[in-house]
C-alpha cells in the first residue's frame, strides 16, 4: 500500500525528499506501492509489492546499503532481493533476509554485529556467516631443543557455522547484537556484554551462535 511517514526529519530520515519536520503524515514516493517498513532512529528501510528494497536517512558508515556514506533524502533502491517483509533496521546497522533464505546485513560492525566473521563495517550486504565443518591437519610437537625436533600430524576439527545448511525466515537486528529464527531455532551475534546473545556467557561473538533456550 502507500507509505506514508511523519515527524522529525533530521538527515532525511521520513524519506520525502527533504530535512523539513512534518505534523502530519506525508507520502514516501509516490506511484510505489510497499509492504514492509522497518523505522530506526536515523534511517528508513521498506520492501516494495515487487520485492526491491529501498532505504533512506542516515548513511554513516554504510548503514543504508548503497555503497556509499552519502545521507538519502529519498529512497535508494538497494542491490538485494529480499524475502517477504524481511528487513530489520538497528540503530547502526542493517539486515535482510534474501528469497532463497540467506541473512545478510551492512553498516556497522562493531562487536561483529554484521555476523560475518569480522568486525569491518561494510557498505553493501554482506552474508552472514554459514561455513560448513572442516578439518585440518596440523602438526604437533614431540619433542624440543630450542626449536621443534620431531612432531607428528594430528587432525584438528571445526565445527563450522550452526547456520550452515539452515534457511533464515525471521531476522531482528538490535543495538549491537542481531538474532534470526532458522529451522525453528534462535541464533544471535555481536555484543554480549549483558548476555544477550543467550548462549550462558557474556563473550561477544562475530558468527552466530546457538540461543540455549
Amino acid at each position: 500500500g502507500v507509505l506514508k511517514c511523519w515527524g522529525y526529519n533530521a538527515l532525511g530520515r521520513l524519506g520525502d525528499g527533504s530535512t523539513t519536520d512534518r505534523w502530519s503524515p506525508v507520502i514516501i514516493e509516490w506511484g510505489t506501492s510497499f509492504k514492509a517498513v522497518s523505522a530506526a532512529q536515523n534511517h528508513t528501510c521498506a520492501i516494495t509489492t515487487t520485492g526491491a528494497l529501498k532505504c533512506w536517512g542516515y548513511n554513516e558508515r554504510g548503514i543504508l546499503g548503497d555503497g556509499t556514506t552519502e545521507n538519502r533524502l529519498s529512497p535508494k533502491t538497494i542491490d538485494l532481493e529480499v524475502n517477504d517483509s524481511q528487513v530489520s533496521t538497528g540503530v547502526t546497522h542493517t539486515c535482510g533476509i534474501t528469497t532463497s533464505g540467506v541473512a545478510k546485513c551492512w553498516g556497522d560492525n562493531t562487536s561483529g554485529k554484521l555476523g560475518n566473521n569480522s568486525t569491518t563495517s561494510t557498505t553493501t550486504p554482506v552474508a552472514v556467516y554459514t561455513k560448513a565443518p572442516w578439518s585440518e591437519q596440523v602438526d604437533v610437537c614431540d619433542a624440543w631443543f630450542v626449536f621443534c625436533t620431531r612432531s607428528h600430524k594430528e587432525t584438528v576439527q571445526h565445527p563450522g557455522s550452526p547456520l550452515y545448511g539452515k534457511s533464515v525466515t525471521k531476522i531482528s537486528a538490535g543495538d549491537t547484537h542481531t538474532c534470526v529464527i532458522a529451522n525453528a531455532r534462535t541464533y544471535c551475534w555481536g555484543d554480549n556484554s549483558d548476555g544477550q546473545l543467550g548462549n550462558r556467557s557474556t563473550a561477544s561473538s562475530s558468527v552466530p551462535v546457538a540461543v540455549d533456550i
